[in-house]
């Protein structure tokens, strides 16, 4: 009898079992996600892989507790079902494939927190200047460079407060 065979078993059908719980209880009408400390894994896991079902969100924070990372094809591909999407906070992992599916289909996003995000680079600018209705954006820690940093400055009006470390000076 092969026990760690039967306990990943025991975990998957757990998982599944999850999964179609929480189905069950989300609600479209449900408009935030705000993730607290106490949140165990499977249930954020749970969370992020029914966002399809959550169309009329309207504020998604990843931002608090230890939060790992969700960079899942799952997940990236489940952005494009919440065009109502407002705010969005997912520092330390998000990418430029995040970005880019928020720029392509979440229109009346206002506030973008990324900052340390290792994985947002210059390829992510094009997509941050298709969020015309932008008012905070925090890049700070990320690859965002001055070329983009001006850009963004130049061509969202609506930036209220921006948060990004680099030569200020050069750019002001």
């Amino acid at each position: 009898l092969n026990t760690n065979s039967n306990t990943e078993t025991i975990l998957s059908r757990f998982e599944l079992l999850c999964h179609f719980c929480l189905r069950s209880v989300i609600f479209p009408t449900q408009t935030s996600i705000q993730y607290p400390n106490t949140s165990t894994w499977d249930t954020r896991y749970a969370l992020i892989t029914n966002l399809d079902r959550l169309r009329n969100l309207t504020i998604l924070n990843l931002e608090q507790g230890n939060f790992l990372p969700i960079t899942s094809d799952i997940f990236v591909r489940s952005i494009k079902y919440l065009p109502k999407l407002q705010v969005f906070e997912y520092p330390l992992y998000s990418t430029d494939l995040v970005v880019q599916e928020i720029g392509q289909h979440c229109p009346e996003m206002r506030r973008l927190n990324v900052r340390k995000s290792a994985n947002i680079s210059h390829c992510s600018a094009e997509y941050l200047l298709k969020m015309r209705n932008l008012e905070y954006l925090d890049v700070s820690l990320t690859n965002i460079s001055c070329v983009q940093y001006i850009d963004i400055l130049k061509n969202l009006p609506k930036v209220k407060n921006i948060a990004w470390r680099g030569l200020c000076e050069y750019v002001l």
